[in-house]
């Protein structure tokens, strides 16, 4: 495959065989052939499968993956796709696709769960054989590289910047496809620009290349095989496959599907995918990349486990502290407790990893994959039964396997609307759920935000930075507008300001009755189990028989000092974007999640205006003990 009395590239100063050569070789050798099986097999003894990132004593090393297929149109196979990543165990860190048929504005319509798609603009007047896409994990940082986008007769191309987060080390990844039909000479003038514009590691390009590497001929430094070689090694570029990636019936096998990279020495596992969509190939690539520890500190995420055996182990936790509890104004003793306790009975070491998630994709169901596997199972035993003498093989098992397909195709479609329309039908009289199902289905719905936000024109990843520019931008907004009007005269004076609707000062025009442990039961069993809340109101509601008599004896003593604790007026705001460009803060808008003892406070307080036509006649004896007096140089 790669003409090994060639140039330099395969030998050092010293005459020596490149470090490079030896691990290519070893690379390409180990490159198989692998069922779904036994791929997951494979997986297994990698480690991959239960973390994107292994950490060692100085080092971080990050598993990036790469699968890519020539899907021959999305409109035909995007949803046996979506089976056949559901069959491996693996989630794979990129996922490139060519001959995708679909244009860019239509990129919205095809979603991979737990991705972000990135789609090229297909060829005008051109209805098949065209477009490519490329899928990024969401737990990466990514960016498109718009200057190496192609799209032409004779090469379209995609390429993005994906980094970790937290981390300054960024790699490339990119697809790219050449037409059969296109010119091959402007294919190569095309590709060797793009490689002169990547960096000398940390690329991955996956692509259809319509090239077939395992091709000889009697002149070996001749034919498009060898100019497409020369290009991508002068490059210094390695393909870590060497299996045949297109096969069709009665025809040679070639291998025109390939993944280059630059960076061969990081290559642990490479080979295809036999379980066919169409008729290429996935291929796939396994790397490990380190990093330095010092620049890659992970996400401090707590991660807890809310079933109800962990709940009732919190809540007779918490019984047991409160006991010891002293009641007095200082009320971030209780949360602190509370916290404590729930960190104790709820709270994961590591996450909770499951061999496929079905929750993402609940429409392919066991059945479905079965019937998959044994739609693959009938297609191999028909492939077997060609021969020199049955070129077409045995007709009965052709027949059984076309009809068997043609039947499974409808049921997955069948499958998967029919999920879409029972959410929408479960759902008819909630208008939001069924707008929220509407937009997951059209590609609108609210996607996480990317962590690279242009600063002073700088592109910034790191977490705290961007952080901090969110809550400078979000705490200059009300500033900025009092700015705005200040000066602005409404009829010739001054806009009005909230003093001139304040009523004339009465310090004795408010009285609050103490808080019972009752009310409080009623405002807990009031909340909406579905509101985002600091805790989850069903951990609240849990203990609630636990916590309603110490809250109506810490809220009793705040009101009588007429108080707001401050742990309970620090809430987490969350940049939600609203549109235009992703990377400029001024197009997100701040969302709070507030304390939710801080929401049952302030509701005990909102109860009270109930009670203000009982407590009327009051106002004439302060002297009455259920009576509560806010002082003067404190306020509500």
């Amino acid at each position: 495959m790669i003409d090994c009395d060639s140039d330099k590239f395969y030998e050092n100063d010293s005459g020596e065989q490149d470090e490079n050569l030896l691990k290519t070789s070893d690379v390409l050798a180990k490159c198989s052939n692998y069922c779904v099986k036994d791929l997951n097999r494979a997986i297994g003894q990698l480690n991959l499968n239960t973390s994107q990132t292994l950490t060692h004593e100085r080092d971080t090393i990050i598993q990036f993956s790469s699968y890519f297929l020539n899907i021959d149109g999305n409109a035909t196979n995007f949803n046996n796709l979506l089976i056949e990543l559901n069959r491996i165990s693996h989630k794979f860190s990129v996922i490139g696709l060519a001959e995708t048929n679909t244009d860019k504005p239509l990129k919205d319509l095809y979603q991979v769960p737990g991705y972000t798609g990135f789609y090229q603009t297909t060829m005008d007047e051109k209805p098949k054989g065209t477009g490519v896409a490329l899928y990024v994990a969401n737990h990466f940082n990514v960016e498109e590289i718009e200057s190496l986008g192609y799209c032409t007769p004779d090469i379209e191309s995609l390429f993005v910047r994906i980094s970790q987060p937290s981390s300054t080390h960024s790699f490339i990844s990119g697809v790219i496809y050449r037409p059969p039909n296109g010119n091959f000479d402007n294919f190569i003038k095309e590709f060797k620009n793009i490689c002169n514009c990547l960096p000398s590691s940390g690329v991955h390009i996956l692509g259809d290349y319509n090239v077939d590497l395992l091709k000889f001929t009697s002149s070996p430094r001749s034919g498009n095989h060898y100019a497409f070689e020369e290009a991508f090694i002068k490059a210094g570029f390695t393909p870590v496959i060497s299996t045949p990636t297109h096969k069709r019936i009665n025809c040679k096998p070639s291998c025109i599907d390939n993944i280059l990279t630059n960076e061969i020495q990081k290559t642990i596992l490479s080979g295809c995918i036999s379980d066919q969509i169409g008729e290429h190939l996935p291929i796939f690539e396994f790397t490990n990349i380190i990093l330095d520890n010092d620049h890659n500190k992970p996400k401090n995420v707590k991660l807890y486990d809310f079933s109800n055996e962990n709940l009732k182990k919190f809540v007779a936790k918490l019984e047991s502290d409160v006991t010891e509890l002293h009641i007095s104004n200082k009320f971030s003793e209780f949360t602190d407790l509370f916290g404590t306790a729930l960190d104790y009975a709820c709270k994961l070491d590591k996450p909770k990893v499951t061999k496929r998630d079905r929750a993402t994709n609940p429409w392919i169901t066991d059945s479905i994959i079965a019937a998959v596997e044994k739609k693959h199972e009938m297609k191999e035993n028909w492939v077997n039964s060609i021969s020199k003498k049955c070129p077409e093989g045995d007709t009965k098992l052709h027949q059984l396997f076309s009809d068997y397909r043609r039947t499974l195709k409808a049921v997955i479609n069948f499958a998967k609307k029919s999920h879409s329309c029972n959410k929408i039908s479960e759902n008819i009289y909630d208008r939001k759920k069924t707008w929220q199902i509407i937009n997951e289905l059209r590609g609108k719905s609210i996607k996480p935000m990317k962590p690279s936000i242009v600063i002073d024109n700088k592109k910034i990843t790191d977490r705290r930075i961007i952080a901090n520019e969110f809550n400078k931008y979000f705490n200059s907004i009300a500033s900025q507008l009092n700015e705005s009007i200040t000066n602005v005269e409404l009829s010739g004076s001054r806009l009005p300001s909230f003093d001139d609707y304040l009523l004339p000062s009465n310090r004795k025009s408010i009285f609050l009755n103490d808080c019972s442990e009752a009310e409080l039961l009623e405002i807990i069993s009031d909340l909406d189990n579905n509101k985002s809340s600091d805790i989850p109101i069903r951990v609240i509601k849990k203990s609630a028989h636990v916590i309603c008599p110490i809250l109506s004896r810490y809220f009793n003593i705040l009101m009588a000092e007429g108080t707001f604790p401050d742990v309970l007026k620090i809430g987490k705001v969350t940049p939600i974007f609203k549109k235009g460009n992703a990377e400029d803060v001024g197009n997100y808008r701040p969302v709070s999640t507030l304390p939710i003892f801080g929401k049952i406070f302030e509701k005990r307080y909102h109860n009270l205006e109930y009670y203000f036509p009982k407590i009327k006649a009051a106002r004439l004896l302060p002297q009455h003990k259920s009576c509560k007096e806010f002082p003067e140089e404190n306020p509500p």
